[in-house]
């Protein structure tokens, strides 16, 4: 609840001055999602500089606050019917009074997490059914709530990524959260790890890694072209590795007649999240090409 504190604050602080916050950063640094974070890197063998929001999003996972705030939110609910126990209504009278008294309480969480949501809890108050017959609708309500407006908030993150964050990629291959398809393929556990860092951009071309070295974007250049290196030009432009291209394509070709008519992103947006009877081709394109940059 003390970490839900400073989001409040910060809140206020940007309603105050009219400004942008970014409460999805805020939360990111919870002590517990960091483990959470930590986990989702180490189950897709990321490195810890990987993006946490690609992570979570790549295996359809949301923060371990959303669950925090559907509890909140049932318990709530629960404790204003009519039907609750004397001692914890008066135990929830009196944490409302120290609200209204400026304390910040249980209640203050509660209604602050019911405000973000926009829901209108008063419809619940003395409500005469058991809470045990309406309890599985409202909280599959609740999920619908906070999925739609974690969603909406990583959807927005995102679109305000220009071409030279190193998300930018993942943000045109993305549109839902949800567990990949890719990633439920049996047996294939080092193709499945591979892909993911080029989705996520957590690989070893000059894109990426000349951000670390403080070097231009337009400057990160293929040494073999001379031209940007980014996922782009390995996977449909590179001339090193053309032979190896033109082998997986007529395999994809092969499934989808229509492969090599379609757009730029649509093409690697097929190779990176490839059905079952292709993925062995996309990896074998990208180890190859991988090991003619060496």
């Amino acid at each position: 609840m003390d970490d839900y504190l400073s989001i409040f604050r910060a809140l206020h602080r940007s309603n105050k001055h009219n400004t942008f916050c970014d409460t999805l950063s805020l939360e990111e640094k919870f002590q517990y999602e960091k483990v959470h974070n930590k986990f989702c890197r180490s189950v897709l063998c990321l490195k810890k500089t990987a993006s946490n929001i690609a992570a979570k999003s790549e295996l359809g996972r949301f923060p371990l606050d959303s669950f925090i705030k559907i509890q909140v939110m049932m318990y709530f609910t629960r404790i204003n019917l009519s039907d609750i126990n004397s001692l914890v209504k008066e135990a929830f009278n009196i944490n409302k009074d120290l609200h209204d008294n400026g304390m910040y309480f249980w209640y203050t969480f509660a209604t602050k997490i019911v405000e973000e949501f926009n829901l209108d809890f008063t419809k619940y108050e003395n409500f005469n059914r058991p809470f045990n017959k309406i309890k599985n609708n409202l909280k599959k309500k609740f999920k619908e709530v906070v999925s739609e407006n974690y969603t909406t908030k990583v959807q927005e993150n995102i679109s305000k990524l220009t071409d030279s964050s190193k998300l930018y990629l993942y943000s045109q291959l993305k549109s839902d959260i949800k567990l990949e398809n890719y990633l439920l393929i049996e047996n294939s556990f080092e193709k499945r790890q591979l892909l993911t860092k080029f989705r996520v951009s957590d690989h070893s071309l000059e894109i990426k890694t000349g951000r670390y070295k403080n070097i231009t974007q337009q400057q990160r250049l293929c040494s073999f072209c001379k031209e940007i290196e980014d996922e782009y030009h390995l996977f449909l432009q590179c001339r090193r590795n053309s032979q190896i291209r033109n082998a997986m394509f007529e395999k994809f070709k092969e499934l989808n007649p229509e492969f090599l008519q379609s757009q730029p992103l649509q093409k690697l947006n097929y190779i990176l999240n490839p059905k079952l009877e292709l993925l062995s081709y996309a990896y074998d394109f990208i180890k190859q090409s991988l090991e003619l940059r060496k």
